[in-house]
């Protein structure tokens, strides 16, 4: 994106030209402009400053994004000049003030791009604009940030506090529900525990903790507490091999006093193709109370 911009030698020191990428998907992460100066001064420096804005004029939406002194050089007849030359500004979060970074950070957040204007001017005279499409469109993503069971080793028929975290990268349109199983140590399927929805958006919903019972009847040795999130698949993610987290559990018919300390998420963990897809859907086993619908529904969103 380049664009001359003619004047007469004796104005004030402007752009000749200006150009920047049409399309930067991570400001923050840095992007250059190249530019070069025309016209006289009568002071030896010109201020060559950058700016993103909802206008091309910059009657709204103005955030700083560059600014550099430039020296010039006095010609015969007194007045000061730019060198010729293609001078580059380098863009990114250093160069930015802090509310150019937080607006900036905003879009990546919303996960949507937007048509803004890169604004360039020298000293006071008019802005120069150019076209710039910031951000990029993605899809939601989930994943789970924490989670644990309270106590991790428990007896036949005991109980423990299950909470997690999940975090929606990226907004989701709709609701989507995190399903919740008991496996065993190879990862397969004994009961469905439940379902926990989450709301749509983004950001994080963190299930509080919430007691699970479980039958005498279970054998014991080690379990986990999988989590699935979209187990629904109502979501299309950017991406879906992330969906999953599973907390150890220990069922042992002698407890001891020291074996009632928390077992931690386990996130991104990959299962065999024939698990995940049977865990979508598995028959309702005997060995865990199914939480109540009201318990499953109980999510804070931060």
């Amino acid at each position: 994106m380049c664009v001359v911009v003619a004047g007469p030698a004796w104005a004030n020191v402007n752009f000749i030209s200006m150009s920047a990428p049409a399309n930067v998907a991570a400001p923050l992460s840095g992007f250059s402009i190249s530019y070069k100066l025309g016209g006289s001064n009568l002071l030896a420096t010109a201020q060559v400053r950058f700016y993103l804005s909802e206008t091309p004029t910059g009657s709204t939406g103005v955030w700083p994004l560059f600014s550099t002194q430039v020296l010039l050089g006095r010609t015969a007849g007194g007045l000061y000049i730019p060198s010729p030359e293609t001078r580059t500004a380098y863009v990114s979060r250093f160069s930015m003030e802090p509310n150019a970074v937080a607006f900036l950070e905003s879009i990546a957040a919303d996960c949507v791009s937007r048509n803004m204007y890169l604004l360039g001017r020298v000293d006071f005279e008019a802005f120069q604009s150019r076209t710039m499409v910031v951000g990029l469109n993605e899809l939601p993503d989930f994943s789970f940030t924490a989670g644990s069971l309270t106590p991790g080793t428990i007896q036949p028929g005991g109980s423990t506090n299950l909470t997690f975290d999940v975090h929606t990268r990226c907004p989701a349109a709709t609701t989507s529900t995190v399903g919740l199983y008991l496996m065993d140590a190879n990862y397969q399927v004994l009961s469905v525990i439940g379902g926990v929805g989450i709301p749509s958006g983004g950001g994080t919903s963190r299930f509080p903790p919430t007691a699970i019972s479980f039958s005498a009847s279970i054998p014991p040795g080690s379990y986990y507490v999988a989590l699935f999130a979209d187990a629904n698949e109502v979501i299309y993610e950017s991406n879906e091999n992330n969906n999953v987290g599973v907390i150890p559990l220990q069922i042992t018919s002698a407890l001891a006093a020291t074996e009632a300390a928390p077992q931690e998420l386990v996130p991104d963990v990959t299962l065999p193709s024939e698990v995940a897809g049977g865990a979508r859907n598995p028959p309702p086993g005997d060995y865990v109370q199914r939480l109540a619908p009201q318990e499953a529904l109980s999510v804070e969103t931060h």
